[in-house]
């Protein structure tokens, strides 16, 4: 798949690509490569894979126009070397969000479809990121991040998917 760049307020090496999927539709994704990032390279870098994807890197995206800045903050602590480069990649959500977030049904709310989500994840998004970037598959090198909603379906996915993913950033996650 062809890989788009982006303008807006990115900062960095960042590429859009659709992801086709039969589990969830169509899915919007950005892929935030390091600095100094190749195709070439004979090494693979850690992951982390961003929920709410819209609002991650770019203000013109970002539901209330204000992004998480996600962009700008590795590019400066990759270039202080308090992290190490990173691929990351902001999973833009659909019009589903509040069922695909959820694991379990809601009496009020509805919901319960986070098991399709993770089988989107592991067997069409990782897939297609290992096909097309330099990622490691270790699972202490892949992170699961989100808040709100996403902060509870990367808790899910977290604990459900031994050995894929060893780190979850889930930030006041919705645990209704």
């Amino acid at each position: 798949p062809e890989a788009r760049r982006v303008k807006g307020s990115l900062t960095g090496d960042i590429r859009r690509h659709t992801v086709p999927s039969e589990i969830v539709g169509e899915r919007e994704i950005m892929v935030y490569l390091p600095p100094g990032y190749s195709a070439a390279d004979n090494w693979l870098y850690p992951l982390g894979l961003l929920q709410d994807g819209q609002n991650i890197f770019d203000s013109e995206s970002a539901v209330f126009g204000v992004e998480w800045g996600v962009d700008e903050t590795a590019e400066r602590l990759i270039a202080n070397q308090k992290m190490a480069p990173t691929i990351l990649v902001a999973i833009y959500n659909s019009p589903n969000r509040i069922a695909e977030y959820t694991p379990f049904p809601d009496p009020e709310h509805g919901g319960g479809e986070a098991p399709l989500y993770k089988h989107f994840i592991i067997h069409e998004l990782l897939p297609f990121l290992e096909e097309n970037y330099s990622v490691s598959k270790l699972p202490e090198e892949r992170a699961v991040i989100g808040s709100s909603l996403g902060g509870l379906v990367s808790l899910y996915l977290g604990w459900t998917t031994e050995g894929v993913f060893g780190k979850i950033g889930a930030l006041s996650p919705s645990l209704w």
